[in-house]
Parts: C-alpha cells; sequence; structure tokens
C-alpha cells in the first residue's frame, strides 16, 4: 500500500506538536528536580550541621569536658556518610572534624563567618564542595561547617540530560506512528465517500452521499458534494432543455427552407415564381433568425446573467411603438389591436428587454387569440408598479402554452423569456383567463424613474 502524503502529513503534524510537548514538559521537569536536588543538598547540609551541633552541645554538658573533647567525642559517635563536618571556636581556631577523608581538609572557616552562609568550591572534575555555616548563641560559641560534594547532584543533572536526548525523539517517532494509524482511521470516511464517488453514473446524478447526523467536516464535505450534484443535474436538464426547445424551434423554418428549395429545384419557373418562392424562403429564414435571437436570449437567461436597468421607459410610448409594429402582423391573422389603459409614466429597466417583452406578449395574443373582440395592450404606472398588460378574446390557453420552462421541447421560448425579463426586474409575469379571454401582465418596481406625466 502506497505512503499517504495526506496521512504523512498529519502525522508529521501530530509527531511535532506531541515533540514540543514533550519536549517543553521534560526541560520544565528537568530544570524542577534540578533544582529540587539542589535545594535538598543545601537542606540536608543545613541539617546534618544543626544535628552535629546539637551533639556537641550534649556531649559537652558531660562533668569536666572541654569543647575540644567534646568535639572529638561527637565525631567518634557520629555515623559514616558522605558529609563531612567541621568544628571552630568562635574565634576560628579548629576544634575537630569528620566525615569523608577527601574532604575534610577542604572544609574551612570564611574570612567573614556568618550564620546559614552557603558557598560553592571548586573540588575536582566530578564537581564542586558545597559548604554549609551554622551556629547559635549558646556558650560555647562554634562554628560548624558542613560540606557536601555535587559529584551526586552532577550525575543527576546527566542523568536527566540523557533522559531528554533520548525520551523526546523516541516519543517524536512513536508519534509519527500512532498519528499515522490514527489519520488513517480519521480519513477512512473519507475513503469511503471517493469510494461513492468513483460510482457514481455519469447519467445518474440523482444518487446523493450519505450525511450523517450530527455532521462533522466530512459530512459538510459531502453535503456541499451534493449540492453540486443537484446543480449539475440542473444544469444538465437545462442543457438538455436547451437542445430540445433549439431543435423543435429551427425544425419548422428549416423545413419551410428545404421544403421551397425542393419546389423550386424541381423544374424550371418563370420569375414571378422563383420570387414568390424565394420570399417564402426569406420569410423562413427571418423566423429561424428571430428563434436562433430568442434561444441565445434564452440561455442568457438561464446562465443567470443579469442585464443593466438604468433606462428611463416611457411606457406610453413603449406601448404605441408596440402597437404599431405589431399591427401588420396582426392584420395577417386577421386580428385587430387597440390600445386600452395607455397612461403617461415612466419606469426604470432594461428597454430593448421590455419592448421586447411587451411584443411577445402580443404576438402570443396574435397567436393564439379569438378575433371575436380586439387584442388590448395596457401599459401604466401605479401604487409604484409599472405594468405592461395584453388581453386577447378565445379560450383559455393550454398548458403546453402556458409553460414557462419547457424541458420536452414543446411549447414556445416566449414565456420562458418573459418569465426571465420579470424576473430580472425584480418584478412578475402573471396570466389571468376568464370566460372572455386571457390576459398576461408584467408588473416590476418603476425604481428611482416613478412619476406620472402630467
Amino acid at each position: 500500500m502506497p505512503i499517504s502524503r495526506l496521512r504523512l502529513r498529519m502525522a508529521a503534524g501530530f509527531a511535532g506538536a506531541v515533540a514540543i510537548a514533550v519536549l517543553a514538559g521534560d526541560v520544565a521537569l528537568a530544570i524542577y528536580l534540578r533544582r529540587d536536588a539542589d535545594a535538598r543538598l543545601t537542606r540536608d547540609l543545613q541539617t546534618a550541621a544543626i544535628d552535629f551541633l546539637e551533639a556537641i552541645r550534649r556531649e559537652a554538658a558531660e562533668p569536666a569536658i572541654t569543647p575540644a573533647q567534646a568535639v572529638h567525642d561527637a565525631v567518634e559517635e557520629w555515623p559514616a556518610g558522605p558529609t563531612a563536618l567541621a568544628a571552630f571556636t568562635f574565634a576560628g581556631s579548629p576544634l575537630g572534624v569528620g566525615g569523608p577523608t577527601g574532604l575534610r581538609t577542604r572544609l574551612r572557616l570564611p574570612s567573614r563567618p556568618t550564620g546559614g552562609l552557603v558557598r560553592d568550591v571548586p573540588l575536582d572534575d566530578e564537581g564542586n564542595l558545597r559548604m554549609i555555616l551554622a551556629t547559635d548563641a549558646r556558650v560555647p560559641r562554634l562554628w560548624i561547617v558542613a560540606g557536601r560534594s555535587t559529584a551526586d547532584l552532577r550525575e543527576y543533572g546527566e542523568l536527566l540530560t540523557d533522559w531528554l536526548v533520548l525520551s523526546v525523539p523516541a516519543i517524536a517517532l512513536f508519534s509519527l506512528l500512532a498519528g499515522y494509524w490514527l489519520a488513517g482511521r480519521a480519513l477512512r470516511p473519507m475513503r469511503v465517500l471517493a469510494d461513492t464517488v468513483a460510482h457514481l453514473a455519469p447519467d445518474d446524478l440523482r444518487e446523493r452521499l450519505p450525511v450523517r447526523t450530527p455532521p462533522d467536516e466530512i459530512d459538510r464535505l459531502a453535503d456541499r458534494f451534493n449540492g453540486l450534484l443537484a446543480r449539475l443535474a440542473d444544469a444538465r436538464d437545462r442543457n438538455r432543455s436547451f437542445l430540445a426547445q433549439a431543435a423543435h424551434q429551427i425544425k419548422t423554418p428549416l423545413t419551410v427552407v428545404r421544403g421551397e428549395s425542393a419546389l423550386g429545384l424541381e423544374r424550371p419557373r418563370d420569375n414571378e415564381t422563383y420570387r414568390a418562392i424565394l420570399e417564402r424562403v426569406r420569410r423562413a429564414a427571418d423566423q429561424m433568425s428571430g428563434r436562433v435571437d430568442d434561444l441565445m436570449l434564452l440561455a442568457h437567461a438561464e446562465a443567470g446573467e443579469r442585464p443593466p436597468l438604468a433606462d428611463t421607459i416611457e411606457l406610453d410610448g413603449l406601448a404605441l411603438e408596440c402597437a404599431d409594429l405589431m399591427r401588420g402582423r396582426a392584420q395577417q391573422a386577421r386580428r385587430s389591436l387597440e390600445l386600452d389603459r395607455v397612461l403617461p409614466g415612466v419606469a426604470r429597466g432594461n428597454e430593448p428587454l421590455l419592448r421586447d417583452a411587451l411584443l411577445e406578449l402580443i404576438e402570443n395574443a396574435v397567436k393564439h387569440g379569438a378575433p371575436e373582440r380586439p387584442i388590448q395592450v395596457s401599459a401604466y404606472c401605479a401604487a409604484g408598479q409599472a405594468h405592461l398588460a395584453v388581453a386577447s378574446a378565445g379560450p383559455a390557453l393550454p398548458d403546453a402554452v402556458l409553460r414557462t420552462r419547457p424541458r420536452d421541447g414543446s411549447g414556445g421560448l416566449g414565456l420562458s423569456i418573459l418569465a426571465w425579463i420579470a424576473q430580472v426586474h425584480g418584478g412578475t409575469l402573471s396570466h389571468r383567463a376568464t370566460d372572455h379571454g386571457n390576459t398576461f401582465e408584467l408588473v416590476w418596481p418603476t425604481g428611482e424613474a416613478e412619476t406620472v406625466a402630467s
């Protein structure tokens, strides 16, 4: 099994943190133990000096015992050990000394003795000689000097240093191995997640990764990935819908072009017949061009693009312009157009998009309306809202016409585009069906340009 770089980095970080913590702890512990051993040595010397002074006092309490004899007897009775002891008169004359031979000759009374004085003097390569001075106020006044080699203290310090040198690398290595193993356990859900992702079928984006409760970091990643799958599925559906709509919308004009071309090439014809055929081909090409423009506009809508909305639109002028542009189209379809509620007013928005929207509303009314009553166009402002409405006679429109997001290529592109135009303007597209006909209305906030001309 190859070494995982991620696990190795996690293990190295874990081992480094543990090594730093252990090193800091070991150094602090070594310093504490070294100082404690040093203080314990000083306390032991102080206790030995006081006990030796008390032993001399007990011996001096015997009748006819001189101070020198008392010191001699105390030395004789003193148990053997690493501490050397010496007694001096208050004038500085030695009275006696006991303890290890190598230390006896090194015990000296300082030139300015002070009770409790502690000092270290060089002894040999293994350590120094630590001496402490003790006395009391009783007669006869005596100075007691207790001394011991610090070789054991130095050896203890070296032992602590060896422990640091050996323990920190050993613990770091163990932490590295343990961290690598723990990282593997911690990343096991990630491997399960990767295996699940690897088995996802490219054509089936309905599967979702499991998310546990309560979620941890891996579950939050899985949740984000599920959101990505949902967005990919939605994008795939939009692409399929776009392709289906493109094929559906371009198929009819292409059929006309092919049919008219085949008819013109079938046999020789006069110029007028050719002109008529070419006119029909041109109209089909214009229709195809318009469908392509609609498809591009729908593609921008599906991509979530937001056009600028900084134009100041005169609603009455927009209604008059669109009615004039569509009047010939309505006459060809044996429909009539009239202006219903058209009032002077201005609103903010994207003028080309709103013009296309009103033209598309009129086109739908011409295509699906009945000739009993004229198509009525309204454009006005009311209560801070701009309104563009087109009403036509006829029965309620079928669902295929009202579908604003066709998924199978059926229906037209018009309402899909109109719904997007309303959305980017922060408004709505609504449809009302009555016994007398259908009304489509696009409503959006007028914005800063909310004024009504007098």
